[in-house]
């Protein structure tokens, strides 16, 4: 049986914020990068609001998993996605609209609205860095020896 989008999202919805890393991993190895993107940075939304709204977690476990997946997982997909800035930025807005659309049963939005709040707004001035430096991104990749698309 094939799961249709609609129900790996679901799925997704429910899931621990890794679980929405390890999908845009299998994404982007299968060469749905653009869509990579999007699930990259909508786990790592979740799991930055699982762990604002959970400050008294022990260092060696679930601050220390998001470290491991932005450090192997976030490497690949965000060299890639800054090849083209605007798409970058496109996904990330993406992944926040999907996040605001959709319920969050591992970290509860009603429960913890500031540590939501300030979340997004962390990753709202992240796309906003990108819209406002594409040239300087595509400079400095240029000067790196990476792609610009």
């Amino acid at each position: 049986m094939t799961n249709t989008p609609q129900d790996v999202e679901r799925y997704l919805a429910k899931s621990h914020p890794s679980e929405l890393y390890v999908h845009a991993l299998t994404l982007f190895e299968q060469g749905h990068k653009d869509e990579a993107v999007k699930w990259f940075y909508a786990g790592q939304l979740r799991f930055r609001y699982l762990l604002a709204a959970n400050p008294g977690l022990p260092q060696d476990d679930e601050p220390a998993a998001m470290d491991a997946l932005n450090a192997t997982v976030g490497s690949s997909i965000n060299e890639w996605a800054g090849g083209s800035p605007q798409d970058w930025a496109d996904a990330m807005q993406s992944a926040l609209d999907w996040d605001a659309a959709t319920p969050n049963p591992t970290t509860p939005k009603d429960q913890h609205a500031d540590a939501l709040r300030e979340t997004r707004a962390g990753l709202e001035s992240l796309i906003g860095q990108i819209r406002d430096n594409v040239d300087l991104i595509r400079e400095q990749r240029t000067q790196a020896g990476l792609e610009n698309r």
